[in-house]
């Protein structure tokens, strides 16, 4: 589960403030407060999943991405990564960590592959 702010010039998308991804086989887990205004709020531009996998500490080996474009490592077609390592590398790249929100910071329950 990932909320990301739209890009607005994107189009296709121009009426949308916010996108929310949801895996198929996850879901919420009792009620939650309205993440979307938390995040318009905050001014957040990204509201994590999981602390522990979206921080730099936990994920060493992604920083030296950093320093080469996607094309040019072709790591989305050899390896299969998908779209959470360009999600990851994005906001590593453009958020500042105060407009990055997570979940457990807000005791949200969620469950994915239930």
């Amino acid at each position: 589960m990932d909320l990301i702010l739209v890009v607005q010039n994107q189009r296709g998308v121009q009426k949308y403030e916010y996108i929310m991804r949801f895996d198929d086989d996850s879901k919420v887990i009792n009620t939650w407060f309205n993440v979307f205004d938390k995040m318009r709020r905050k001014r957040a531009v990204y509201f994590a999943n999981n602390i522990d996998i979206d921080e730099e500490k936990s994920q060493p080996g992604t920083m030296k991405f950093k320093q080469v474009t996607i094309d040019q490592t072709y790591g989305i077609f050899k390896y299969r990564w998908g779209d959470s390592i360009l999600r990851y590398i994005t906001i590593a790249l453009f958020a500042k960590e105060q407009q990055v929100l997570h979940r457990s910071q807000y005791n949200l329950s969620y469950c994915h592959k239930c």
